[in-house]
């Protein structure tokens, strides 16, 4: 009897699992072949769900920033003051720092292997954080999304050459606030 396969929970496996791929070996260095190997996977099962390898990233990047941002906006609750959003912000960039930083590496080692052409991938990917942060964070204040934006990157990659989980922790909740006005 064949195996019966749910093709959107495969296709999201694969999406899940390359991250930690494109982290460690760059866009350029990696194929689909290695891509397939890597992940258990056919080359020829990799091209069903995907024509290249620049479709998969680009899958991979959106789905992980709406998946960022839908888990944070279901707990925002109607009416819920700012500063309250604001701290299930923090907290939800502390806990995640790690999957956050390997999406900042890979979209700037994209950018660095593509040039300008893939400004706008990178630049759709960040306005998915941006809008959500624009509408459910700062009200309607896109300024204020881009500091928050600002912020989180800079000490994420900050952290990164100190090595310091406390210190970044600390950075998140004295900084993000000053980007965001008050209630």
């Amino acid at each position: 009897m064949p195996k019966i396969i749910d093709h959107d929970v495969r296709r999201g496996e694969i999406l899940d699992a390359s991250l930690a791929l494109f982290s460690k070996l760059g866009f350029s260095g990696i194929s689909m072949r290695h891509l397939a190997g890597e992940l258990n996977v056919s080359t020829g099962a990799l091209y069903h769900y995907f024509p290249n390898k620049s479709a998969l990233f680009e899958s991979m990047l959106y789905r992980l920033a709406q998946s960022d941002v839908g888990g944070v906006i279901a707990r925002i609750e109607p009416g819920m003051p700012r500063s309250a959003r604001l701290e299930l912000v923090v907290e939800f960039v502390i806990a995640s720092a790690s999957p956050i930083r390997e999406i900042i590496d890979v979209l700037i080692d994209y950018r660095r292997t593509v040039g300008p052409k893939g400004d706008e991938l990178v630049n759709r990917v960040l306005d998915v954080y941006r809008g959500s942060l624009t509408e459910y964070l700062t009200q309607g204040d896109a300024e204020a999304a881009d500091a928050v934006l600002s912020i989180v990157i800079g000490v994420l990659m900050h952290s990164e050459l100190r090595t310091g989980t406390e210190m970044r922790a600390a950075q998140i909740r004295r900084l993000l606030p000053l980007a965001v006005p008050a209630d």
